[in-house]
């Protein structure tokens, strides 16, 4: 069953149960309201009566009794009764003979503390008023119930139309509401069926409120990513296979040579070197495929602890040191002896993600190589730089990513490789080219308390 259809059904069901329990309550609680109003009105009309009597006093005849209580009482459907404390009545709208019988057992409801009075064809509501003006007289006035039932029964029916109209533009509304609160959905609906059938692409946002929009836009972001994974998972195989099959050809190519004999001699200990300096290139990029990808997919792989940032850069220098004097290049430090920079990382990771950077920075630099640290707040930023060409614009927005690399390059994993190894240790890396010439890298990590 479709969610729409779902809410529309609950709610209408809620909205019965409620308007029938609302009713069955009002209809129960109103016939006490009303009998307490009757009641209220009885005493009033029955004192506008007996102060009537009392202004007027014996000079009444029944007649004129009669005319004044129809006065004092007119539109009303009460019985009175007015006698004496001796039984005597003076005054009644039944006959002589009931009102007695009456005068009785309103004696006795009123021991009893009864609400109602049993009459012989209904029962009554009943009040007993003293005549202030004459002690011995009382005014018994009975109002029958099934008048008080049937006004309940009036206001029971009003108060129900006007709860189902009530209901019936409350469900209306809730059509609209439900329709504007699906619709979003619905939509999503077909926006995620486009991410279950890899159309990334397809995918378009969904404009909503509250968290059905947070919902759409984390969809739409979710699907971007996907799309851009797909991309570059496309291009990682694309580049591997470049990568993998140029050493793989020169190795074939030199092994049938050889085999067949059209290399011999010297050319076929040239073909060998070949051979092995390929199958070595070849170890080298499957190794740093293996590790980018352990590095990106393994947890435990990373024991992260307090680093001294110092140390790194000095076995950094000290590892690539032969290779400095081999190319002739020197390396000004401005970090060695200062006050250790010590943050949280995998010292063994950090330092081959060090060795990967200055090691760029070597095969392209003229003469110099810099690298300095400085403190912003509770951020730590090192920065390395080199005095070459610099860094290809078209190549620069993707450089960490892998198989990318410059005319000189060799995997083209070691940018890939770094940049998962600093965010892993919580930092951030970028590359530029400087102003006076040369690519540098900066690395930004918090400091640790």
């Amino acid at each position: 069953m479709r969610l729409s259809r779902q809410l529309h059904i609950a709610f209408a069901v809620l909205l019965v149960a409620v308007i029938g329990i609302t009713s069955i309550l009002f209809y129960s609680f109103l016939l006490d309201k009303l009998v307490a109003e009757q009641r209220k009105e009885m005493r009033e009309k029955g004192k506008l009566s007996l102060q009537i009597i009392a202004e007027e006093g014996d000079r009444l005849d029944k007649r004129e009794l009669q005319a004044i209580n129809n006065i004092a009482l007119r539109g009303s459907k009460m019985e009175i009764i007015l006698y004496r404390g001796n039984g005597n009545v003076l005054f009644s709208t039944l006959s002589e003979q009931t009102a007695v019988q009456w005068i009785e057992m309103a004696k006795d409801q009123k021991k009893q503390g009864k609400e109602l009075f049993q009459g012989k064809d209904d029962k009554y509501i009943v009040e007993i008023i003293n005549n202030r003006a004459q002690a011995k007289e009382k005014l018994i006035l009975a109002m029958p119930l099934h008048g008080i039932k049937e006004m309940q029964l009036e206001l029971a029916q009003q108060v129900l139309l006007i709860l189902l109209v009530g209901g019936l533009l409350a469900y209306l509304l809730s059509l609209v509401v439900t329709r504007r609160l699906v619709k979003p959905l619905t939509l999503l609906r077909l926006e995620v069926n486009k991410v279950k059938e890899r159309r990334f692409s397809e995918v378009k946002r969904i404009e909503a409120n509250g968290e059905i929009g947070d919902v759409a836009h984390s969809v739409y972001q979710m699907a971007d990513e996907l799309e851009r994974f797909g991309r570059m998972q496309k291009e990682f195989f694309q580049n591997a296979s470049h990568e993998l099959k140029t050493p793989l050809m020169a190795i074939q190519g030199y092994a049938e040579g050889i085999r067949d004999g059209v290399f011999v001699g010297e050319r076929a200990e040239q073909g060998l070197d070949v051979i092995v300096s390929e199958s070595i290139r070849l170890k080298e990029i499957v190794t740093e495929m293996i590790l980018l990808a352990k590095l990106e997919s393994e947890e435990d792989i990373f024991h992260l602890q307090p680093t001294s940032l110092n140390q790194i850069v000095t076995k950094t220098t000290a590892r690539l040191g032969p290779l400095l004097m081999q190319k002739g290049l020197h390396i000004h430090s401005a970090i060695e002896g200062q006050t250790d920079y010590i943050i949280t990382a995998d010292p063994d990771k950090l330092l081959q993600a060090m060795l990967n950077i200055v090691g760029n920075c070597i095969r392209y630099a003229k003469a110099n190589i810099f690298i300095e640290c400085v403190r912003n707040g509770k951020e730590i930023i090192l920065c390395i730089r080199d005095d070459g060409k610099g860094i290809d614009e078209t190549i620069l927005p993707q450089l960490f990513h892998r198989f990318v690399k410059g005319k000189d390059g060799e995997t083209g994993l070691g940018m890939a490789i770094s940049r998962v190894i600093i965010e892993r240790c919580g930092g951030k890396i970028t590359a530029e080219n400087h102003l006076e010439g040369g690519a540098m890298f900066t690395v930004r990590f918090h400091e640790r308390e």
